[in-house]
């Protein structure tokens, strides 16, 4: 029994390994089904795992998508790059319902020789292969398609319904807006210290300034200063005797002595002068009596 369980495991094993894995991407595209001449697939592909078995049972299915670009190894990547998509009589391709397209000035092929078509010579001489725009074989407007997108920029396509290889020329990616920046706010300037007030040096003084207020303070000083005269000197005192009168006087100077120059200090220098004028008269006085009395 343990060799029959290690047996049965074996095979069914086998089985599974045998079969090609269902992949998340292996998407399913309905629509018609072309089974005319012109189809490269008859019955067209609406499914990935549909693709991958028509191209690795057909020699001509491989051959002609060679011919577009398309290798072995895109095939078998399919489950990782196809999306769903459309192809425009125009010569568009869209995916996903977008309103931008992919690619633009789409060119696709069939067995059929139809007016716009360029032959294309393969190494298979059964197996023919006639290139054109949508715009010549296509009857709708659009048809759908498996694309095959590596990092968001197209491959190729393939119709669903006919199995037809298509290439165009890759749009380029939209620009992606960044989102706004906010505005960085402006450094706020220091406030400039107020200006320090500079002392102002004196004036120095004029010449004739420093004259006018020296001349003040000598008026000033010389208007407090109070001159005393000399008090006069008492005259000796006169006898009657003989001998007093026949001693001769001492010989008067011949003129009076000169008042001393005094300072002019105003009402002060007036009553020096009226004293001195005095004196002088009584000794010139006196002096003419004394002459007298002796002769």
């Amino acid at each position: 029994m343990v060799r029959g369980a290690l047996l049965t495991t074996v095979v069914v094993g086998t089985v599974f390994l045998s079969m090609p894995l269902a992949s998340a991407a292996d998407i399913s595209i309905g629509g018609p089904s072309d089974n005319d001449s012109n189809a490269v697939i008859s019955g067209g592909v609406h499914s990935v795992g549909a693709i991958q078995q028509a191209y690795n049972s057909n020699d001509c299915v491989r051959e002609i998508f060679g011919s577009f670009g398309i290798s072995q190894s895109d095939v078998a990547n399919l489950p990782n790059t196809v999306v769903a998509g459309t192809v425009t009589k125009s010569g568009d391709v869209f995916v996903n319902g977008q309103s931008s397209p992919v690619a633009r000035h789409a060119i696709t092929g069939g067995h059929q020789d139809k007016s716009g078509s360029t032959p294309v010579r393969l190494h298979n001489r059964e197996c023919k292969l006639f290139r054109r725009p949508p715009s010549v074989s296509f009857v709708p407007d659009s048809l759908p398609a498996f694309v095959s997108m590596a990092n968001g920029q197209f491959q190729f396509a393939i119709i669903a319904s006919c199995g037809n290889a298509v290439t165009a020329v890759a749009a380029p990616a939209p620009k992606k807006h960044a989102a706004p920046t906010a505005p960085t706010p402006a450094p706020t300037q220091p406030s400039a210290p107020a200006p320090t007030p500079t002392p102002t040096a004196p004036t120095p003084a004029t010449p004739a300034q420093t004259q006018t207020q020296s001349q003040s303070q000598q008026v000033t000083q010389s208007q407090e200063v109070t001159v005393q005269a000399p008090a006069p000197t008492p005259a000796p005192a006169t006898t009657t005797t003989t001998e007093q009168a026949q001693t001769p006087a001492p010989t008067a100077p011949a003129t009076a002595p000169a008042a001393a120059a005094l300072p002019n200090t105003g009402p002060g220098d007036i009553v020096a002068l009226f004293a001195a004028s005095g004196l002088a008269g009584f000794f010139g006085y006196r002096r003419f009596l004394l002459r007298k009395i002796g002769h």
